[in-house]
């Protein structure tokens, strides 16, 4: 089975608190007075995930499997730092608000998954986890492209292109 594109809706419900306290405390990156940019940011965060989750469905396909696994997905080296990044700073008050959001989403992601193979446990286990990691990737990419503390609009095509490339 392959998808052209999966049904997740594209505009989450992210408030720009959210992304504006992880970038500023993780990466020192601000990106305040902008909720366009957060919505950009989420939806990079979002496209990422279903491109690691259709070449999942790929793998799974190729290996005569009717489910999708973890370990279906190409998790790059540097996208499982920024995971173990995520899970190690997951208790810090920065990221609970971000991790609440998580959950949100997920179930967004559940909902739109219906329409595909399913997903193994652990698989469901990681999903927050990858999410996390692809959003602080996003912001260090983001952070080395722009080189100060500030976000320019510009920039982030540029850091959704890098993040291809990576993952």
């Amino acid at each position: 089975m392959r998808l052209k594109k999966l049904p997740i809706r594209r505009k989450m419900p992210m408030e720009l608190a959210y992304i504006e306290k992880l970038f500023r405390e993780e990466v020192g990156l601000d990106i305040k007075e902008h909720k366009d940019k957060a919505e950009q940011i989420s939806e990079t965060v979002v496209e990422i995930y279903e491109e690691l989750l259709r070449k999942g469905i790929e793998n799974a396909n190729y290996n005569g499997r009717d489910y999708v696994s973890y370990y279906d997905l190409p998790i790059t080296e540097d996208l499982e730092r920024y995971m173990n990044r995520f899970i190690q700073d997951r208790g810090e008050e920065v990221l609970k608000a971000f991790v609440d959001y998580l959950a949100k989403l997920e179930e967004e992601l559940l909902k739109a998954e219906e329409a595909l193979p399913p997903l193994d446990e652990e698989l469901h286990q990681k999903k927050a986890d990858i999410l996390g990691g692809i959003m602080l990737m996003f912001a260090s990419v983001a952070k080395q492209i722009n080189g100060d503390r500030k976000l320019y609009a510009e920039s982030i095509p540029v850091t959704r292109e890098v993040l291809r490339t990576m993952i």
